[in-house]
């Protein structure tokens, strides 16, 4: 079946479907840090929000449900077999779950594995599917020492997930320009990067001895703070501009936090 659907919010807001790429208390953070942040927010908003979770990589979560902060949180059965075997039953209890509830919009995260498929199959039955990416998912395929057969489909999911969507939320500035030139223009891609949320530092320690190594300079001493994990740039490209500031500022120094997949930050 076709759906041609135009969202438009009512009284009560949007019927708001998000599929999440990992479990919320796995070890990967996306959903945790990404998705349900944004998932409350708009609950806030007034909006309705379901986030369907294939918990893969959790399983003491699968089967279970549970409201945070007014978004629902339904997390799908995990079918028996490997990873291999669970591919199809997962992508179609993401799209059954998902249709079922009727949703006005789908903000699907990660455009490649199971949510990547699954968004695909819903845009083709006519769902409106906004595509999120946190990530250039392709720079991780051979990083991941995934099989050349599932980099060659992430890398296609990634391309085809941007550029097919009604519109398309990014982390990153790197990422934006990258969507644009899939897509071929700018009209429906949006910077969306993290939010932070206060609460998850509450228990984390600010002094200067619990660094390591201690960050104190004299306030003469200039320091720029470089977060990359060298997907975008290369540390050639790094020094060239860095030469330029160290021409103006001889005693400035630059402090790295990240590393590459092959050590480009030692």
């Amino acid at each position: 079946m076709i759906h041609d659907r135009s969202p438009s919010i009512g009284a009560s807001g949007l019927r708001i479907a998000m599929l999440a790429p990992f479990a919320v208390h796995g070890p990967k953070g996306t959903t945790r840090w990404r998705v349900m942040p944004l998932a409350r927010s708009l609950a806030a908003l007034g909006h309705t929000v379901r986030v369907v979770v294939p918990p893969y990589d959790s399983p003491a979560e699968a089967g279970k449900s549970w409201l945070d902060q007014g978004v629902e949180v339904l997390n799908l059965k995990l079918p028996r077999g490997g990873a291999q075997s669970r591919v199809l039953p997962l992508v179609a209890g993401l799209v059954r779950e998902t249709a079922a509830w009727q949703p006005d919009v789908i903000h699907s995260f990660k455009p490649k594995g199971y949510t990547g498929l699954a968004a695909a199959w819903l845009t083709r039955r006519g769902y409106v599917v906004v595509q999120d990416s946190d990530d250039w998912e392709a720079g991780w395929n051979v990083a991941a020492g995934y099989p050349r057969a599932w980099q060659q489909l992430f890398a296609r999911q990634e391309r085809c997930g941007l550029r097919d969507a009604a519109a398309v939320t990014v982390a990153g500035r790197w990422l934006e320009r990258f969507a644009i030139r899939l897509r071929g223009d700018a009209r429906g891609v949006f910077y969306l990067p993290n939010g932070i949320e206060m609460g998850r530092f509450g228990s984390f320690s600010c002094s200067q001895e619990a660094m390591v190594p201690p960050l104190t300079l004299p306030h003469s001493i200039k320091r720029v703070l470089l977060y990359t994990r060298f997907g975008e740039t290369t540390p050639a490209a790094i020094w060239r501009v860095w030469s330029m500031v160290l021409a103006q500022r001889p005693a400035a120094q630059l402090v790295v936090v990240g590393d590459g997949s092959t050590g480009e930050g030692q």
